[in-house]
């Protein structure tokens, strides 16, 4: 066993808590392939588990005729917040991705497969049950077989069509003759209650796709053209969605408003100071805008107008030839009689994408001067200030960014600190580089310095920022110089490792998401070693840790951990990917390290190699940490049976347990696994979601007849992040 152990843990090393749960297949498993789907029948009521994000149940089924299968989801979903669903065939090829139905021959055997969608973030382990049902239609769905452009539905103009949509990437095509030279244009007419949003596009008559994301194009007399509709990739409900969705091709012999300005050729002439207006059909469309400089100085455009409908407003601009530079920039630096080609398009995070009627106003304004701490967009002509001397600055949504250049006064740590409210900025970012204008320390709002040396820090709205309509708000901040280092700095790397002292509490600060602190332990004798956060700010909702091996290789999520004596154990501490707290947080984490001598602790080996040996039926005693802590157990059968773990204290939430054999890295798919006398398990368990540390009474047992005691809470087996073996 060791050596196939040593094997599969070496395929471990370096797996991160983010991808722990992908291994965690549920307790119907091994059906996370074709090869292995489990045999539904049509009509009769199937149920599963789904570990977050990466796994997948397969499903096999026959169809009893010609027409539709479909997978229901029954129940209410409470942990997942969506699923996403493909077909394939039996060989295991796999089609039609985002589809819970597909066109079926009478005794087609098909296989189903279903994951938890990646836009997922529940990432613990899900005990949630999800039920379903196959069911079979002769007949097509409402508007079907019209999913691709050579069997699009033939409609008429002014008539009313509908059709249902299965989310995400259903699409539904529909053949239009234009009455005219003019505008043809796609509305919904009823209110959609499950669908958040669609997405359409235009395709001529020969399949040819174009103009993404447009509700309305130009036509002529006579032409036919293909119009396709999906459910948004946006759209988080994802069981299946009988909803029917309603609507008309409607013709307008004129342009839409400011139509039919739609690329940088046509661009629609406006002057400085009057004022413009326009639509725009969510998502893809953009309307373009040429404006001639009055003076050397900078130009903005703002919306003067309150959008109801658009949650958002994406901008760049181009020169007079077309060339499109500076992304995301409301605003921009220019020259007298410089004329200057400004796009605006609704946001890609603008999730009401039906029709939209929304006539949206604004103004080119311009200003002699610069913005403030304008044109600092480069490293190159980064603005110059001074420690302790308050900056600001204003920030257009998402892309912009702004250079800032400062001189460290000696040797230590320079910091950037908002000192302003932010109100409509939600978070921000910040990034450092050296002089030669080289970006390193992403994330970083903080970084080591000498005396002397003159470095360059960035800032731009955070990519989470959703309101990108012209955004005029000043931020207010602050250079700090700190000759010490700030607690836990500048341990950033495993080299730069602090030393702390078993037993006793030690603070850190961390710049949220991507900052990392190490840290160095020894411990006096062999055991395991803890980590116990001791603080209750609410500053960074998950911290992640990281122990990094002699090799330098990281094993990643775990909050303890085996060691020798007298040998420095180094480990890291992260702020977790999913705080969205990204503005500078000044608030400590205080944690500790704590030592557990191996033979006087109820908590048993970290490795199947030094499992704990218990007998059937004799209660055991188990202390398990928050999260990523397993234990391993030994039993040996004294006679034939089925055995099962029952806690008799109840635990505080899920707990995940796998069985095995010695001689295999293979969980048994049983979860209550049948077993001849004599015969050696190897049980693992493990804690998802725990927020602290809890000491168990557990029992194993034979599963044969009845028995008292609380409901045992385990729903899971494991497939991987079993944990590697001691340096």
């Amino acid at each position: 066993m060791a050596g196939k152990q040593q094997s599969f843990f070496r395929s471990l090393l370096g797996v991160c808590v983010g991808i722990a749960s992908i291994g965690v297949i549920a307790a119907e498993e091994p059906d996370n392939d074709a090869a292995s789907a489990n045999a539904a029948e049509v009509g009769k009521a199937v149920s599963f588990t789904l570990a977050p994000l990466h796994d997948r149940d397969y499903f096999k089924v026959k169809s009893p005729g010609a027409g539709t299968l479909r997978f229901r989801v029954t129940n209410e979903l409470r942990q997942h917040k969506s699923l996403h669903p493909w077909w394939s065939e039996e060989s295991g090829g796999e089609f039609r991705g985002g589809k819970w139905d597909r066109r079926v021959a009478a005794g087609e055997v098909c296989v189903f497969a279903v994951r938890s969608s990646y836009y997922d973030f529940n990432e613990v382990a899900n005990d949630e049950v999800i039920e379903g049902v196959f069911e079979f239609t002769p007949e097509h769905s409402t508007s079907e077989p019209n999913d691709t452009a050579e069997t699009a539905e033939l409609v008429e103009a002014g008539k009313a069509v509908s059709f249902t949509l299965m989310p995400r990437h259903d699409r539904d095509y529909f053949k239009v003759r234009a009455p005219g030279d003019g505008t043809l244009r796609f509305r919904v007419t009823n209110g959609l209650q499950q669908h958040q949003s669609l997405h359409s596009w235009w395709g001529e008559a020969g399949g040819n796709e174009v103009r993404g994301g447009k509700w309305d194009r130009r036509v002529e007399a006579g032409g036919e053209y293909i119009f396709a509709v999906r459910s948004n990739y946006y759209d988080f409900n994802e069981v299946t969605n009988d909803e029917v969705i309603e609507g008309v091709f409607e013709f307008t012999p004129e342009h839409s408003t400011s139509e039919p300005n739609d690329t940088a050729e046509a661009a629609e002439v406006v002057e400085v100071g009057k004022t413009v207006s326009f639509t725009l059909m969510p998502r893809h469309d953009r309307d373009y805008f040429k404006v001639k400089s009055p003076g050397e100085g900078t130009l903005r455009f703002r919306v003067t107008s309150q959008m109801q409908k658009h949650q958002g407003l994406h901008v760049w601009w181009g020169e007079a030839g077309g060339n499109e530079v500076r992304g995301g920039k409301w605003d921009r630096r220019v020259t007298s009689g410089e004329v200057c080609v400004f796009a605006v398009r609704s946001s890609y995070y603008d999730f009401n994408e039906v029709t939209n009627d929304e006539v949206i106003e604004g103004v080119f304004e311009f200003t002699p001067e610069h913005s403030p701490s304008e044109p600092n967009d480069t490293a190159e002509t980064a603005e110059v200030v001074e420690v302790g001397k308050a900056v600001s600055f204003t920030l257009m949504p998402r892309h912009d960014r702004d250079y800032f250049k400062v001189k460290s006064p000696g040797e230590g740590t320079l910091r950037f600190r908002v000192t302003s409210q932010l109100q409509k900025h939600q978070g921000l970012h910040l990034w450092w580089g050296e002089e030669g204008g080289n970006e390193v320390r992403s994330g970083k709002w903080d970084r080591r310095v000498v005396a002397g040396v003159e470095y360059t820090a960035a800032v731009r709205s955070s990519y989470y920022d959703f309101n990108e309509t012209t955004n005029d708000e000043v931020i207010e901040g602050v250079f700090e110089f700190v000759p010490d280092a700030l607690p836990g700095e500048p341990n950033d790397t495993p080299e730069q490792a602090q030393e702390v002292e078993m037993g006793k509490p030690f603070e850190v600060v961390f710049m949220p998401r991507h900052d990392v602190d190490f840290f160095k332990v020894t411990a006096k004798q062999d055991g395991i070693l803890r980590l116990r956060r001791l603080d209750k700010t609410e500053a960074h909702p998950g911290l992640h840790p990281r122990w990094v091996r002699e090799d330098g290789s990281a094993l990643e999520g775990s909050w303890d951990h085996r060691v020798l004596a007298a040998r420095p154990r180094i480990f890291g501490l992260r702020s977790s990917y999913h705080s969205f707290n990204e503005s500078a947080s000044d608030l400590p984490v205080t944690l500790m390290a704590e030592f557990v001598p191996e033979p006087d602790a109820p908590e048993t080996g970290d490795l199947p190699e030094n499992a704990r040996a218990v007998e059937p039926g004799m209660p055991f005693t188990l202390a398990l940490t928050p999260s990523y802590d397993r234990d391993w157990f030994r039993v040996t059968a004294p006679h034939e049976g089925r055995l099962e773990l029952r806690f008799i204290t109840q635990p505080p939430g899920s707990v995940e347990q796998s069985w095995y054999r010695p001689d295999s890295d293979k969980p048994l798919a049983e979860e209550k696994p049948k077993v001849a006398a004599g015969d050696t398990l190897l049980l693992g368990i493990q804690p998802r979601g725990w927020s602290s540390e809890h000491i168990l009474q557990a029992v194993i047992e034979y599963a044969d007849g009845a028995r008292e005691g609380p409901p045992q809470t385990r729903r899971w087996t494991f497939k991987m992040n079993r944990s590697p073996p001691a340096p």
